[in-house]
């Protein structure tokens, strides 16, 4: 059965918040500008175990660095199970360079989410095609166990229904350092749109088919 666990307890690893400026040279691609996602899995122990490509634009090489940068730091806090205790946590991390310069590690808003919801009408205070962060636990064989929300302004209802459709499929594994498949804490992003704002946008498309 999920658990809808309280978010001091279900804890995403410590590197979510803040920035994570790199320590090297960015190489750009011809427009001058690069952008890469990793997928980085942190240990019990708070260490980096896995670091891998999720999305570049640019140069791999930048990936490699970034990787190696984020391998390289002493320590992270690790992820909380919804007991409280240190387990293996799942983290995507962001870097963008424009004109060769280094501009932040937000999540970008064309970012691809792990599932996409048709709803009535979009929650209070969130555009439509809005992100929403969630963070699940998630067993060895990717059947989510307890969920929480990793954002703050989220309705309990709205936390609720995220976590209902998030559990009802399973999630892509997670390995540790050895290639085995790990229980873990992960961020999890699911993306609304209401059905009004879809049906809107089909009818542009066919519109233009039809020319």
């Amino acid at each position: 059965m999920l658990l809808l666990a309280a978010a001091s307890l279900l804890m995403l690893p410590g590197l979510q918040s803040g920035s994570i400026e790199p320590s090297f040279r960015a190489e750009m691609n011809p427009g001058g500008a690069a952008a890469v996602q990793v997928q980085l899995v942190v240990s019990p122990e708070g260490s980096a175990v896995s670091c891998t490509r999720a999305f570049a634009n640019g140069p791999d090489s930048n990936v490699d660095a970034f990787c190696a940068m984020l391998r390289t730091r002493n320590r992270y806090a690790p992820a909380r199970d919804a007991s409280g205790r240190p387990a293996y946590g799942v983290a995507y991390l962001w870097s963008h360079w424009t004109k060769g310069k280094w501009t932040g590690s937000d999540v970008p808003s064309w970012n691809s989410p792990d599932l996409s919801l048709t709803v009535n009408r979009m929650p209070a205070g969130f555009e439509e095609g809005s992100l929403f962060r969630i963070a699940l636990q998630v067993n060895a064989a990717g059947a989510v166990e307890a969920c929480a929300a990793a954002m703050p302004g989220l309705a309990s209802a709205v936390e609720d229904f995220l976590c209902r459709e998030a559990a009802a499929g399973a999630v892509a594994p997670a390995t540790d350092g050895q290639g085995r498949a790990v229980a873990r804490v992960q961020e999890y992003l699911v993306r609304l749109t209401s059905k009004a704002h879809s049906d809107k946008v089909m009818k542009q498309i066919r519109r233009l088919e039809r020319r």
